[in-house]
């Protein structure tokens, strides 16, 4: 990604979204100090606060709205004469959608799995999947389609692709990558939709859109609107520190399984019976895997969100001869094998895949 080599910002705000962004700023930022309405001190950080007054004395390239009231600030910076073209709301989602988007993670994973045809085993499945499942540690040679975000239904649109391709023939086993809340879980109505862009034009079939051509405008629009939020990732290019304690696995474990929504819920059940099918007739062996998780996480799901979650799976699989390993809160790990609460780091995945190895039945 190509970057500025300077910026000179001013930060409004002292409180936690200044924090959060402060966690990422990019080494090739220089920070001219902090503005607020009403300052608790001279010094936030190590940065000077100062009143709007300064503003006149400033020779700034943007002002960052770090805060909540970040409308009133924006109306007050107008009023003050600043140029609209320098006034940016922080935004750590903005930020994201222009680093997956450049990432373009999907093309580079269908790119490089073209230079070879004989794969014998395929992961699919979300991000749980595609951090803590490595490949190249299957004695197999297998290759992980697995991505941040992905429900079922691209789940099953990469396999359709891969028989379109003439892929399947020559695959033996297919990982099915699910969560607790994967019935519950659709991409296109999710804050995740626009994400949906990275898988264009090798997969068109676009969910809950009504035609192609909506999705053609879809895509355009998106990409336009995630270009410009690369001075966001110009901005704030560096990794967020993960809490991984009580608190936050209970606060993610409740944001994620915060889902009952019947008509999807049905909808990806349907999609999952065509996409097992599928495999089945080409004679590949499902394995459905359920990943792991710290147990400051896995203790804060619901008996009924897994509960319902069995419901539906076994009305699916009941009569179809197919491995399911459920690894959420029996699998034993320490905390140094995670980065997130919910996701294997490095040494986590090698440690992982090889118990997985050796517990599918090949």
């Amino acid at each position: 990604m190509e970057i500025k080599k300077s910026y000179s910002i001013l930060i409004w705000g002292t409180g936690n979204i200044a924090e959060q962004a402060l966690e990422l700023i990019s080494d090739n930022v220089n920070i001219l100090g902090f503005l607020d309405n009403y300052p608790k001190g001279d010094m936030f950080r190590k940065y000077k606060v100062y009143s709007y007054e300064r503003l006149e004395k400033q020779d700034y390239d943007y002002i960052v709205i770090c805060s909540g009231y970040y409308r009133e600030i924006y109306e007050q910076l107008t009023d003050l004469k600043v140029p609209i073209e320098k006034i940016l709301i922080y935004s750590f989602g903005k930020r994201e959608s222009y680093r997956l988007y450049e990432a373009n993670f999907f093309e580079n994973k269908w790119k490089k799995f073209i230079q070879s045809n004989d794969y014998k085993v395929i992961v699919s499945g979300i991000s749980y999947h595609n951090d803590g499942i490595k490949a190249d540690i299957f004695k197999r040679k297998a290759y992980n389609f697995a991505l941040r975000g992905q429900d079922i239904f691209f789940d099953y649109q990469i396999v359709k692709l891969l028989e379109d391709n003439g892929y399947l023939e020559t695959i033996s086993h297919y990982i099915v990558g699910l969560c607790y809340y994967s019935f519950d879980y659709d991409m296109s109505k999710s804050r995740n939709a626009s994400e949906m862009i990275r898988y264009y034009p090798y997969i068109k079939e676009a969910h809950n859109m009504v035609a192609a051509e909506v999705y053609d405008d879809f895509v355009a629009e998106k990409a336009e609107e995630t270009i410009e939020n690369k001075i966001y990732y110009d901005l704030f290019n560096k990794n967020m520190i993960q809490s991984m304690d009580e608190n936050a696995g209970r606060i993610t474990a409740e944001k994620d399984f915060n889902k009952n929504y019947p008509l999807t819920v049905w909808e990806n059940m349907k999609i999952l019976e065509k996409f097992l099918n599928l495999l089945i007739l080409y004679k590949i062996k499902p394995i459905i895997v359920v990943m792991p998780a710290m147990q400051c996480y896995t203790r804060y799901c619901p008996t009924e969100i897994k509960d319902r979650f069995y419901e539906c799976l076994n009305k699916i699989v009941k009569d179809k001869k197919i491995q399911v390993l459920d690894y959420f809160d029996t699998y034993e790990s320490s905390k140094t094998e995670y980065y997130h609460v919910s996701h294997f780091n490095k040494s986590g995945a090698e440690r992982f895949t090889k118990q997985l190895e050796h517990d599918v039945i090949w």
